[in-house]
């Protein structure tokens, strides 16, 4: 393959790159934001609670008032798991118990063992997201992140100071080209400029 050939299939890669690497990151950023109105931005991490979400899937969550969530609702909530770690879970309330609820994932068998406080809400399921979980699980793998945000960008920046070497180079020669011409003048030319 000629260069021209290689330079023209990198020029034309270029701006999907920087699109690719736009959407990334701009994905990612988004996804850590706490947004007004107590929305916020999850991925689902186990099967509890297919087929409604699945762990391929992106979940938005805006915050409720305190006891103003019904049954039947998906919410997000802190919770402690078995050593005491706190986890984040997305589960359906399955029983309303005076001021705290019962909730289980729709997958499992029995309600989850701890009743849930209203403190203890994220907030309520307001969108699914089918299968963008994935991907931004992915943008968040330490192993994966080079290849979706690192390589894109030194790719841009080795195009840039490829293109700014050129440039110069461009620069060097132009100028030689007008100290030539002018030391190939006459002097009554050089006079008339």
């Amino acid at each position: 393959m000629s260069k021209k050939k290689i330079l023209r299939t990198i020029y034309l890669l270029y701006p999907l790159i920087f699109i690719f690497l736009l959407l990334n990151s701009t994905l990612l950023v988004l996804s850590s934001l706490r947004y007004p109105g107590g929305i916020r931005v999850f991925t689902n991490e186990s099967y509890s609670m297919s087929p409604a979400i699945t762990p391929s899937d992106l979940i938005i969550v805006r915050k409720q008032f305190p006891l103003s969530y019904d049954k039947g609702d998906i919410v997000t909530f802190y919770t402690k798991d078995s050593e005491g770690k706190e986890q984040i879970i997305t589960h359906r309330i399955y029983k309303l118990g005076g001021n705290v609820y019962i909730t289980k994932g729709d997958a499992n068998l029995v309600p989850d063992k701890n009743y849930l406080l209203p403190r203890l809400i994220i907030g309520k399921v307001i969108v699914v997201i089918p299968y963008l979980g994935i991907y931004l699980r992915a943008l968040r793998n330490k192993v994966l992140q080079p290849i979706f945000l690192y390589l894109p960008a030194l790719y841009i920046i080795t195009i840039e100071i490829y293109n700014i070497f050129m440039d110069l180079q461009e620069l060097k020669i132009t100028k030689k080209k007008k100290i030539k011409s002018f030391h190939h003048e006459s002097p009554k030319e050089q006079k008339q400029k």
